[in-house]
């Protein structure tokens, strides 16, 4: 099967198109047969499908649409603009959408209504369910993030000096238990001190910090990110990165990771003693690293973005 992959001829610097860089990487360098397809056209696409989706209009439907190709593209959120055009003039489209929160699905079921892709590929499991129950013409399939280990790296263990970290926006309700015990300790802890500064200043120091790491705090959008996320959990790629790292995880574990690790890879926070907890497990550091072993052996074997294609491609050559 030939697939085409609609992506952005230019780079893209804001750190939200990192995940989406890194599939698009992933996919080019596996061995299916799979050409580029740039969008020359972005800002027509991106004006066109404004003014549809304002309208409550649908494009139209080709006569001559082409049907060599299987287009896909990675989006994040209703990126609609990437693939407008390429979409439009093409028979055959399945799309995977990170950021489908629930103030994105309106816009989202006007884009499978318009462009009736054959896949809609979402990294979250209750939204998956959530328009399998719409009644939709389009198959839809739940395929989680996944992470390039080659994208990241690790330092031995006695190597890695920063205790803490919290990257994204941090869980106020557990920063503020602990940040001022951590500090009087001594104890190296980075977080957000301005809401959407980010903590490295590019992601070389991301990737750089994150291997200096031994405890990553990593809790669902939905509990930092409240009105953009509704009730949706999921598990969104800081939770890989930081197996990748080799870093411990603290934090709470979203449900549907119950379903793809067959152990509990998150050690869950005592939100009664948060900092006591984290001063015991920095004083037995040595005890977590079998399961630290255990995540980062997990990614490795089933939560890479190269298994992911295969599970997608597997269901386009069905």
């Amino acid at each position: 099967m030939d697939i085409e992959l609609v992506a952005y001829k230019d780079s893209h610097a804001h750190v939200s198109q990192d995940t989406v860089n890194e599939f698009e990487k992933a996919i080019k360098a596996t061995s299916v047969a799979t050409r580029l397809i740039a969008n020359p056209t972005k800002n027509a696409s991106r004006y066109a499908a404004a003014l549809l989706l304002k309208t409550g209009m649908h494009p139209p439907t080709l006569p001559f649409r082409s049907g060599r190709y299987h287009r896909f593209a990675v989006l994040m959120g209703p990126e609609f603009k990437k693939v407008f055009f390429p979409f439009l003039f093409n028979r055959n489209n399945s799309v995977y959408f990170f950021d489908a929160w629930p103030a994105n699905h309106t816009r989202i079921e006007w884009f499978i209504r318009s462009f009736r892709p054959k896949h809609v590929f979402f990294s979250s499991s209750q939204v998956t369910e959530l328009f399998q129950g719409k009644g939709l013409s389009t198959q839809f399939h739940w395929v989680p993030e996944g992470i390039d280990l080659n994208d990241y790296s690790s330092r031995d263990y006695a190597a890695k000096d920063i205790d803490v970290l919290s990257f994204g926006r941090k869980y106020d309700e557990l920063h503020n238990k602990i940040v001022d015990g951590l500090e009087i300790d001594g104890i190296s802890y980075l977080y957000e001190k301005e809401k959407g500064k980010i903590i490295f200043p590019d992601r070389a120091a991301f990737v750089d910090g994150l291997a200096r790491t031994k405890i990553s705090i990593c809790v669902p959008s939905a509990i930092t990110h409240p009105v953009r996320s509704g009730n949706i959990q999921t598990m969104t790629i800081r939770y890989l990165q930081s197996m990748a790292a080799r870093t411990l995880i603290v934090g709470l574990m979203p449900e549907e990771m119950k379903r793809l690790f067959d152990h509990t890879p998150v050690i869950e926070v005592d939100k009664k003693d948060p900092l006591g907890q984290i001063r015991d497990i920095l004083a037995h550091f040595s005890d977590h690293i079998p399961l630290i072993e255990k995540n980062y052996q997990a990614v490795r074997q089933q939560h890479t973005w190269a298994h992911r294609w295969q599970m997608i491609t597997g269901v386009l050559g069905e």
